[in-house]
């Protein structure tokens, strides 16, 4: 079966569990309401207790063990490098559309954010192996690297735009250091670096806590959609960050690897920059000043849209 297909179907399943949920709470079927207060999220509900555990625990795991079972010998660095300066000018040019424009900060950080996470664990992988089957160990590699470098860069960012402007600089990389995603990241490049192997046991437990990440904030995602999409003006950010993730974003890449002797790696990184909006950048709402609608919508019109830019992308190049 085709896996954005295969994939896609996956993540409206998990998106309708959500809006059963909601509807199962609004009949007053089951209240939820001891449970948001046990987990400390009696005012955002089930939407916000799942983003708060993925982003706290499920999110770090993923990026972890991703980078901890890559093969960096399979990137020179030189490519890493060339992918650190093309991630880093996406989004400076995201920022300045913002600017330009004068988007309120909830508003631009979802650009911020739609614009430049992909979903690379839950289609990436899949989908760029069927057009590079011999490229394993490079996809894997790649796909570690831009998750690494977008999600800390991008935190980078929304830390920058929520804090108070009166706060000390260190302690605001304080803050940034400590956040679980950068623990993970910074932990898992350190063993690899060290060639320290986590046993298998728990190599294999990180993997499963990973792994339920996306499952439960397209469940998020379902609970928050049944109560708070409309069509307004939301569904026209949404359309523009679908429009930027799917094709400005990719477009660059594309001609990075016409300007670089590195072009293979970079065909790869096309394929990644071209998947729709993040599932689990949902979770980054649940910390920072990020309009939820917005980014709810653009994650679910981005999938869409997916289902036709990926198959063209994929017949070019093929």
């Amino acid at each position: 079966m085709n896996p954005i297909l295969t994939a896609m179907s996956s993540i409206f399943f998990f998106v309708g569990v959500g809006v059963l949920l909601k509807i199962i709470h609004d009949i007053h079927f089951f209240n939820f309401s001891k449970l948001w207060r046990r987990v400390g999220c009696a005012d955002g509900g089930l939407s916000q207790a799942l983003a708060v555990f993925v982003l706290n625990i499920s999110l770090p795991a993923l990026i972890g063990t991703s980078i901890l079972q890559s093969n960096w010998r399979a990137l020179t660095n030189n490519v890493i490098i060339g992918n650190f300066v093309v991630i880093a000018g996406v989004m400076i040019l995201i920022v300045g559309f913002t600017r330009l424009f004068q988007f309120e900060t909830k508003i631009a950080n979802a650009y911020i954010v739609g614009g430049i996470l992909g979903s690379v664990s839950y289609l990436a992988p899949r989908y760029i192996l069927t057009i590079f089957p011999y490229a394993g160990e490079t996809v894997k590699a790649l796909l570690a690297l831009h998750y690494g470098l977008i999600f800390i860069l991008g935190m980078i960012m929304l830390e920058h735009y929520s804090r108070d402007r009166r706060a000390h600089i260190g302690d605001f990389l304080t803050q940034i250091i400590c956040r679980p995603i950068v623990v993970a990241v910074l932990g898992a490049l350190t063993l690899s670096r060290l060639d320290i192997a986590l046993p298998d046991e728990i190599m294999a437990g990180l993997i499963i806590i990973g792994k339920t990440g996306e499952p439960l904030i397209l469940i998020a995602i379902g609970f928050f959609a049944a109560k708070s999409l409309a069509f307004d003006r939301a569904v026209l950010h949404a359309v523009a960050i679908s429009i930027i993730k799917l094709f400005v974003v990719p477009s660059v890449f594309f001609y990075a690897s016409h300007l670089s002797r590195y072009a293979p790696s970079f065909h790869i990184n096309i394929l990644e920059t071209a998947m729709p909006v993040s599932l689990a950048s949902f979770a980054l709402t649940s910390r920072y000043p990020i309009d939820k609608k917005i980014l709810a919508l653009a994650i679910l019109i981005s999938s869409l849209l997916s289902i036709i830019s990926l198959t063209l992308l994929h017949g070019w190049l093929s």
